[in-house]
């Protein structure tokens, strides 16, 4: 699959009944999770740790879509690998 078609790629989570996105912005590389829960009351959690299966999800989908960027040369994995993801608050 050739990224250079895309300014941002999202993945769609099903976790704890509750669905999300993880949305990766190539344009600007960034990392978004949007939710439509308050982060208050979300069962969803942004944990990184050196050890893989600490991760949570989110980080989970990034290391892997980092690892594919680099696969497939892509020129900005290197700041999306770097990126942290962050909640988008609805208020």
């Amino acid at each position: 699959m050739n990224l250079s078609e895309y300014c941002v790629v999202c993945f769609s989570i099903f976790e704890y009944g509750h669905v999300y996105l993880v949305c990766f912005d190539l344009e600007n590389t960034t990392i978004t999770i949007i939710e439509n829960i308050v982060a208050e009351e979300s069962l969803i959690h942004l944990i990184n740790d050196d050890d893989i299966s600490n991760k949570t999800t989110s980080y989970k989908v990034k290391v892997v879509f980092t690892k594919y960027m680099k696969l497939v040369n892509h020129p900005k994995y290197r700041q999306i690998e770097n990126a942290v993801p962050q909640r988008l608050d609805f208020e």
